[in-house]
């Protein structure tokens, strides 16, 4: 596993510069003692780096962007109920709707996401594709939220009996969740309402940075302060989008909490079931098309982790040979697995119902050699990553110490892995 020492400032590359070392003096009380202007030096040295690593990264700005807009104090942005409680009850205050008291509920165990067994080993050309903020989504498809449970009404299904398509929902203004819970559609909940709402702002940001982007290629590079106000404005809309990204994905984790004052496990279990059984399904959509095209009867997907599934397209590329795998492999994914993606989610929106169809799935990464010794340990090494540049890193999530043992095993002879 990584060592402990890799998580000093010294080792982060976002700075090039060191601490100060004192190692002479064995403690910071020590070098207090016996050399005091060093001791002082120290502290403006790790000021000085904290200020430059802030400029880098942008951590600081950050939280105190996520205060503002959730409305908290800054120290609950490293949460998820304080700060989403006080986004809900903003968002009931302004539609005059009194706010339930907060009470511990009852939670019991219950299914959280699908991680598959991976087919261990060494595999050549694999392609990843992702499910664009999976929670988030299914919240808003499914029209989620505390006031749309109809009461009382829970079908008896499960993922494997909704995969074979052995049920049909039919009822106009309802949706079902993976649990088989009931919610309304017929009006929009206040989740759904609030995520929509932040996705929107989220768009438009987004445009603004495109726009400065442009700006910034189009300005007269002589031009300092023309050229500092606008990389202030890009930096900013990164922020403040970036904030937001942030705050939706952590709204699951308010939800699956039962000291939160909306949670109800039957909602929590439907997104987690509902994401489990969105991801199943692709899995079934991709194997079905490969399958189709190459004539066989194979599982194609190596390993899938909640909302991610990496593909296996060696065959496909050995059946085809083209003279550039990669240009291939990403007009494939674009023009028959992503579409064929689409087609399968179109039909799930109509068997389980919802307000409108969310799940969206893209290509990530192609990598042309990948190596997975157990769930959630792999290693890729990436050709082409979703934006499509070209930049050969090695993604890894392994008991390695790093990048330069992450490359060797990837040289090692694939019969080892079998």
């Amino acid at each position: 596993m990584w060592k402990q020492h890799l998580w000093l400032l010294s080792h982060w590359r976002a700075i090039s510069e060191k601490k100060l070392s004192y190692e002479e003096h064995g403690s910071l009380h020590t070098l207090y003692l016996n050399d005091y202007q060093k001791f002082i030096d120290y502290n403006i040295k790790d000021v000085e780096l904290v200020d430059r690593f802030e400029d880098k990264m942008g951590l600081i700005t950050l939280c105190l962007t996520m205060a503002y807009k959730g409305g908290v104090n800054y120290n609950d942005t490293f949460g998820t109920t304080a700060i989403w409680d006080s986004i809900i009850y903003r968002e009931l205050f302004q539609k005059k709707v009194a706010v339930p008291f907060s009470e511990v509920k009852f939670k019991s165990p219950y299914p959280g996401g699908y991680v598959k067994d991976p087919q261990v080993g060494l595999h050549k050309w694999v392609v990843s594709f992702d499910l664009n903020s999976l929670y988030p989504s299914l919240i808003m498809q499914y029209n989620m939220s505390p006031e749309t449970i109809i009461e009382g009404e829970r079908c008896n299904v499960d993922i494997q009996s909704l995969l074979d398509k052995k049920m049909t929902f039919e009822d106009s203004g309802k949706s079902i969740g993976g649990n088989g819970q009931v919610f309304r559609t017929d009006k929009k909940g206040i989740l759904p309402d609030i995520i929509d709402g932040m996705y929107t702002e989220r768009v438009g940001i987004k445009r603004q940075m495109l726009d400065a982007q442009q700006a910034l290629q189009n300005a007269d590079k002589t031009d300092k302060q023309t050229i500092y106000g606008i990389e202030r404005d890009i930096a900013i809309a990164e922020n403040r989008q970036m904030s937001i990204k942030i705050l939706l994905n952590s709204l699951y984790g308010a939800l699956g909490n039962k000291y939160f004052r909306f949670f109800d496990q039957r909602i929590a279990e439907a997104i987690t079931l509902s994401g489990q059984l969105s991801i199943k399904w692709a899995e079934v959509a991709i194997n079905d098309y490969l399958n189709k095209v190459l004539k066989t009867d194979k599982d194609y997907v190596i390993a899938i982790d909640t909302d991610s599934l990496y593909v296996n397209l060696d065959p496909l590329v050995e059946a085809v040979k083209p003279a550039n795998p990669v240009d291939f492999l990403d007009t494939v994914a674009q023009k028959k697995l992503e579409p064929a993606l689409t087609e399968a989610y179109a039909n799930l929106f109509n068997m389980m119902g919802g307000i409108e169809n969310k799940m969206v799935m893209g290509r990530e990464v192609i990598a042309d050699t990948g190596i997975w010794t157990a769930k959630k340990r792999y290693i890729l090494k990436i050709i082409l990553d979703w934006n499509k540049s070209e930049i050969g890193p090695i993604e890894y999530n392994i008991g390695c110490n790093g990048p330069a043992e992450a490359e060797e095993l990837l040289t090692q002879d694939g019969r080892s892995w079998q």
